[in-house]
């Protein structure tokens, strides 16, 4: 009984030490780099193969791209993938899902899972203030997870920063002001001179 008090503080412990640091590392970080750092903290300080931040593009919700994706701490080529069948589905449709062990027996027709030899999982949503999931912050490991219980909340405060992020971006993407709409500053605007 004492010695699983004891697991329990520790692991609290460093859920709060990936919390604080997590916070600390991120604070000035926007953008692209933002997402590049938060997948390498991820795999370097949650000791895991996979980290990767994918936002939902299409109308249907069903194709993911991967915004940002580390493996051993290491970044690697982002790529697209569809979510039917997969465990990020059930992020997008449930919310917080993991799986410790096991994730590519339970989805089958998750081939890229099979691929890269996954078998822990632990996938959150990233949602805006209105609730709509825009995207998934997902932890991959070839071996079973065996700190899901610090894996969540820390994946938990990261969605909220992706989240803010993603929409400071596409509101800045929003108030660019297509060139058409621009002049020269030397083009008279109005003619009150006659000619």
């Amino acid at each position: 009984m004492l010695r699983g008090f004891i697991i329990d503080i520790d692991e609290r412990k460093r859920a709060e030490e990936a919390i604080r640091d997590l916070a600390s590392s991120m604070a000035s970080a926007t953008g692209r780099e933002l997402f590049e750092e938060m997948v390498l903290y991820l795999t370097r300080t949650l000791n895991v193969e996979y980290a990767l931040i994918g936002a939902i593009e299409d109308e249907n919700d069903q194709q993911v791209k991967v915004l940002s994706v580390s493996r051993k701490s290491e970044l690697v080529e982002p790529f697209n993938y569809v979510l039917a069948d997969t465990p990020c589905e059930n992020v997008r449709r449930e919310g917080i899902c993991s799986y410790a062990s096991g994730v590519a027996q339970q989805f089958p027709n998750d081939l890229l899972l099979t691929e890269m030899g996954i078998e822990g999982y632990v996938g959150v949503p990233i949602r805006n203030k209105g609730g709509r999931t825009m995207g998934l912050v997902v932890l991959l490991d070839t071996k079973p997870l065996l700190s899901v219980e610090i894996a969540k909340p820390t994946l938990a405060i990261c969605a909220d920063r992706i989240s803010a992020e993603m929409v400071r971006m596409e509101t800045e993407e929003q108030l660019k002001v297509p060139r058409s709409w621009l002049r020269s500053p030397v083009e008279p605007r109005v003619s009150f001179w006659p000619t």
